[in-house]
């Protein structure tokens, strides 16, 4: 396997600065987290296949008990000086902690954590990309994928929010839905993501997060985040599904959504009458739009 000289510049220890935190951070998952510690010298990069605000992900090759293992590597943003950087620390250590917690086929799995030189996240890798983008594509989706990428997505936010103690994710969007090389779809992207144990964590969730169009009304209003707030999410992107399959091209939810929310269950649900007005799926999405929590 080749050695980190083969690694991005970038993730040379001596092209950017770390804050005294970051690298205090560097130490704890070395004393703390020992069997989840990848060395560099398993790692290869190959090519940068996305890019947040937080972090940039790149493609590469894990060599795990003499087998090489196709891999997403999430490399942070902790440079010195950025604003952002204890946040995405924090973000981080939030995300490594659930995914360490998981254990499921709908959820994109963790194979470790690089400390040095710069701390990253070595991921499952899929290679069919975001259910966004393949939404966006000019080819045909049928009513078999709408059920089964459906089911796959129920059956990963059942993962999270069965947990104990419960996860919520707090950004579910299409953008964070992966397919991998067998059609199948994963939950990924835990860095908004909360476990929820006491009250006083709870106090934190009411703290706007997310992309607006998927997020719950309730949230605007200063309520706080629950599983439910999730599973209005859910609703909004299962009708991304069902509007492309239905329609024949991909129609953004931001387009018929307002900022608050309080236009989009009239205006999605009369779209949905008139494409599927006897589907049992209509009556699914149209539950879990409901405004009211506890119709929902």
């Amino acid at each position: 396997m080749d050695s980190a000289q083969d690694w991005p510049k970038i993730l040379n220890k001596d092209a950017e600065p770390l804050d005294p935190e970051i690298q205090q951070m560097q130490q704890v998952l070395i004393s703390e987290s020992p069997d989840w510690l990848v060395s560099t010298k398993d790692v290869q990069f190959s090519s940068l296949i996305g890019e947040g605000v937080s972090a940039k992900v790149y493609k590469g090759i894990y060599r795990h008990l003499g087998q090489d293992n196709e891999i997403a590597i999430k490399k942070l943003d902790l440079t010195a000086g950025n604003s952002k950087a204890q946040k995405n620390l924090h973000n981080f250590k939030q995300e490594m902690d659930i995914l360490i917690q998981l254990n499921s086929p709908y959820i994109v799995s963790l194979y470790g954590v690089v400390a040095e030189p710069r701390i990253c996240l070595i991921l499952e890798y899929c290679s069919g990309g975001a259910l966004y983008n393949e939404l966006k594509k000019d080819t045909k989706i049928g009513w078999e994928n709408f059920f089964q990428w459906g089911s796959e997505i129920i059956q990963g936010l059942n993962t999270l929010h069965n947990s104990d103690p419960q996860i919520v994710h707090r950004d579910l969007k299409t953008l964070n839905l992966l397919i991998d090389a067998d059609n199948h779809i994963k939950i990924a992207d835990f860095g908004l993501s909360r476990i929820i144990k006491t009250e006083q964590r709870l106090s934190t969730l009411s703290k706007l997060r997310g992309t607006y169009c998927y997020t719950a009304p309730e949230i605007y209003f200063g309520n706080k985040y629950t599983y439910k707030s999730d599973i209005y999410s859910l609703s909004i992107i299962l009708w991304e599904i069902v509007t492309k399959v239905v329609k024949g091209t991909y129609v953004p939810p931001y387009s018929v959504i307002t900022l608050f929310g309080l236009k989009s269950f009239n205006e999605l649900i009369i779209d949905l009458t008139d494409f599927c007005r006897n589907l049992i799926k209509f009556h699914l999405i149209s539950r879990l739009l409901y405004l009211s929590l506890k119709r929902r």
